[in-house]
Formats: structure tokens, C-alpha cells, sequence
């Protein structure tokens, strides 16, 4: 009988930062779904995740979104609602305000940014 050693919260951390790099488009990407697929408490993940990334799930997820939603505005020419919904946001207009939040700038500002 040999038993696999359980992972380390570490390896659980990964496993859902790959996750979210994955799903990061979905509109309903939740710590429940996540937690879920590591099976752990959503609970426990949610305090685990604090500790290893010093960010709450909800910000970093919102952060990753972002993020990439400014690295499809760098390579390509779309609409702010084409990259609402690329990056996972329903509702352009909430996409508009997360991005402003965290960019200090807005959508369509930072895409004139880039033409001039």
C-alpha cells in the first residue's frame, strides 16, 4: 500500500492560478467553482488564496481580467464591448468602471492612448 502525498497548499495555489489563467472568460468564474475543482471548502480556499497571493480571490480575478483585457487592446482593434466579453465581463458598462478602478484611466482613453 502506498499513499500519494497530498498536496501542498502551494500546488493548490498553482492549480488554481492555471485555473483562473483557463477560465478567466467565463462570465461566472466563482472561489465556489474553483474551490470545487481543488476540492477544498470555498472557505478554506478562500483563506488559503489570501495567504499565498495576499490578494482576495474576487480582486485577483477582476486584476487577471483587466490585464489581459489592456493586452487584447495593445494587439488588436475591437470594440470595448467585443473585449468586455472577451475577458469575462457581461456588462461593458461594469467592464468600463473595473477598468477605470484599476487603470486610472478609461477603456476608450486607453485605447487612444495607444493610436497616438
Amino acid at each position: 500500500f502506498t499513499s500519494k502525498p497530498l498536496p501542498t497548499t502551494s500546488e493548490h495555489i498553482n492549480k488554481s492560478l492555471l485555473y483562473i489563467q483557463n477560465n478567466y472568460s467565463k462570465k461566472n468564474l466563482t472561489l465556489q467553482e474553483v474551490s470545487e475543482y481543488l476540492n477544498l471548502h470555498p472557505n478554506y480556499f478562500s483563506k488559503l488564496f489570501h495567504e499565498k497571493t495576499n490578494m482576495c480571490f474576487s480582486d485577483y480575478i477582476r486584476q487577471y481580467r483587466i490585464h489581459k483585457a489592456m493586452n487584447i487592446m495593445d494587439n488588436g482593434n475591437f470594440y470595448i464591448k467585443e473585449v468586455a466579453d472577451m475577458v469575462g465581463y457581461a456588462d461593458p458598462l461594469h467592464f468600463s468602471k473595473e477598468f477605470k478602478k484599476i487603470v486610472h484611466i478609461s477603456p476608450k482613453s486607453y485605447t487612444k492612448k495607444l493610436v497616438f
